[in-house]
């Protein structure tokens, strides 16, 4: 869970006015302290506070340290068409590169085979 305490602490500490915090992460002073009093902020606004603290995103949060355990070992279920989307897209890039890869590797190898007759003829 976004630990706002620890944000303003941060703000605090380093004897920063809330307007320069806000202006930073792209938000009007008064967005940033109504966010901030509901507990509203988006990812987008921690990931600019991080970049503004230089923190970690992980410093920004609570975390319950349980250990991580494999629940369900199947594929995993899309519950957004850009998520499935994003993993073809992926797939295909992939599948893309191993191709050149492999022509790459062709190309090289016959320029190495038309070198040895080059030479041979020359020498």
């Amino acid at each position: 869970m976004l630990n706002y305490s620890k944000i303003e602490s941060l703000i605090n500490s380093k004897d920063l006015k809330k307007v320069k915090v806000s202006k930073a992460i792209g938000l009007n002073n008064s967005t940033f302290d109504y966010k901030m009093k509901n507990h509203s902020l988006s990812p987008d606004d921690v990931l600019k506070l991080s970049d503004f603290f230089n923190k970690p995103l992980a410093w920004f949060f609570d975390r319950e340290e349980t250990p991580m355990q494999v629940v369900n070992e199947q594929p995993a279920v899309y519950g957004c068409p850009a998520c499935k989307q994003k993993d073809i897209t992926i797939g295909a890039l992939q599948q893309t590169n191993q191709l050149l890869i492999e022509q790459n590797h062709q190309l090289k190898n016959r320029l190495g085979e038309g070198n040895t007759e080059v030479i041979g003829k020359a020498g």
